[in-house]
């Protein structure tokens, strides 16, 4: 019994975001790759404390090469070497990897966390005077993370410097809680240096607060009872899995105003169109999981972070163009009925291709020349809605992978986006319905006719805006 529920918990865990404790997902979400740079600037070297720490997707992306840690952490320290520019008055200098330890801590959903800690030295040549030392971390490029520099002397006073001393986060291990939704992304520093000023404390040795050292927990335990569901246990997760994809998509975004939008201003409250939508989401959704898992299982060199903006793009560029189309249907209706009156000829309404599902008694209450949507249009809504993969699910279907059971952890997936497309979709039959009812309200009063018109272009406009703005963002992101 406490095995079931150990699993249960997991996928609550897994789905709904970071938990308490040393289950939680990596705090700067599970796509980042972080870096710290500390400098000390000696009579005769510059010596750089470079501290990379690699959440559960760059993580799960190295594969095999964790399980030998020394290797690997040569490897890194040595990228990192490369990578940091360090030039005393215009001069490069070049850092050597003096030592390296890399540790693997538990993260979300039993998966691993990395974190590589480097010592690099570069030597140069003492002069009397001042000179300018600069630092560009060009490692960084690209990657979602937090990103932070510091600079001390020792025996060597610093001026004119844009660096602090103390580091914000405590060399990337206690970051800032108000700071998580805007990291630090510093990159570069630039100091002038002189001789003189105090010699610099002994360092307090290796970072051991709990972030690091958290034992083994909730997300260990889970990860192997997802390996070993019965049957009972399984079909509850999956049902569990649906519902809080159903709650994932009330959160902020997911959608769920496009939908509205949308099926509101096709005014259908049909089955058939929710269905079409769920199904497509469902599908589309999983497809983006699945494939993005794939390419993070298989250790591919692409930085997933960067993904989601293109994905975003292409969701916003979807949402727009039905949006337009929303448009034409609303002005191509105006224009009808502008040739042809009010709609008293019924043979005009069909010939325009608005007799679908309206009936002969009815004609007035569409006069508008809305009409029911296509099942392309509807098919577009439902990628747009599920075209962004939820960083959680491909999380979970990681972690089941890890355990020898991908097939499980694509169930759930499937489960989940279930649940987001029940929530999209019982959201637009609402809206829809909604304005129907408006609809009938207004059909009694004097401004009938510019109520249904103002209504028709405000949904599409909503449409228009939303797909607009996700594009802007998607490339400011970029």
């Amino acid at each position: 019994m406490w095995r079931g529920v150990a699993l249960l918990l997991a996928v609550v865990a897994i789905l709904t975001g970071p938990a308490a404790g040393s289950a939680s997902a990596h705090p700067m979400g599970n796509f980042t790759v972080n870096r710290y740079s500390g400098l000390v600037v000696t009579p005769d070297a510059v010596e750089v404390d470079h501290v990379l720490d690699l959440a559960e997707i760059p993580t799960a992306q190295l594969g095999d090469r964790i399980d030998d840690l020394p290797r690997l952490g040569d490897q890194l320290c040595s990228d990192a070497a490369g990578s940091l520019q360090v030039t005393m008055d215009g001069q490069p200098l070049e850092l050597e990897v003096l030592e390296q330890q890399a540790r693997i801590r538990d993260g979300g959903a039993g998966l691993p966390v990395l974190r590589v800690e480097c010592t690099l030295r570069a030597g140069y040549a003492r002069t009397d005077g001042a000179s300018r030392l600069t630092f560009v971390d060009h490692a960084g490029d690209g990657q979602l993370g937090w990103r932070e520099v510091t600079a001390r002397g020792d025996r060597m006073r610093l001026s004119d410097t844009d660096a602090p001393v103390e580091s914000a986060s405590g060399r990337l291990s206690r970051y800032p809680g108000d700071m998580l939704s805007s990291p630090l992304d510093v990159t570069s520093m630039s100091a002038t240096v002189r001789a003189g000023g105090d010699a610099l404390a002994a360092s307090a040795g290796p970072d051991t607060s709990p972030l690091l050292a958290a034992p083994a927990g909730l997300a260990e335990r889970v990860a192997t009872m997802v390996g070993e569901p019965g049957l009972a246990v399984a079909v509850l997760a999956l049902a569990i899995a649906v519902g809080l994809g159903a709650l994932h998509a009330v959160a902020p975004g997911h959608g769920k105003t496009v939908m509205a939008f949308y099926l509101a201003g096709r005014r259908t409250r049909s089955v058939r169109s929710a269905v079409t939508v769920g199904a497509t989401v469902t599908a589309s959704h999983t497809g983006a999981v699945l494939a993005l898992g794939l390419l993070v299982a298989a250790g591919t060199s692409f930085v997933p972070s960067q993904v989601y903006p293109w994905l975003s793009v292409a969701s916003g560029v979807l949402i727009l163009v039905l949006g337009v189309g929303l448009l034409r249907s609303v002005h191509g209706g105006s224009a009808g009925r502008h040739g042809h009156g009010h709609g008293h000829g019924h043979g005009h309404g069909y010939g325009h291709g608005h007799g679908h599902g309206h009936g002969h008694g009815h004609g007035h209450a569409h006069e508008h020349g809305v009409a029911d949507p296509g099942r392309s249009g509807l098919v577009m809504l439902g990628l747009a809605g599920g075209l962004v993969p939820s960083p959680s699910a491909v999380l979970l279907l990681l972690a089941a992978t890890a355990v020898g059971r991908a097939w499980f952890g694509a169930l759930l997936v499937v489960a989940f986006g279930l649940g987001m497309a029940l929530t999209l979709a019982v959201v637009g039959m609402l809206a829809s319905g909604l304005m129907l009812t408006l609809e009938r309200r207004f059909a009694q009063g004097r401004r009938a006719r510019l109520a249904r018109v103002g209504l028709s272009y405000g949904t599409a406009g909503g449409v228009c805006a939303i797909g607009i703005g996700i594009v802007v963002r998607a490339v400011i992101a970029v």
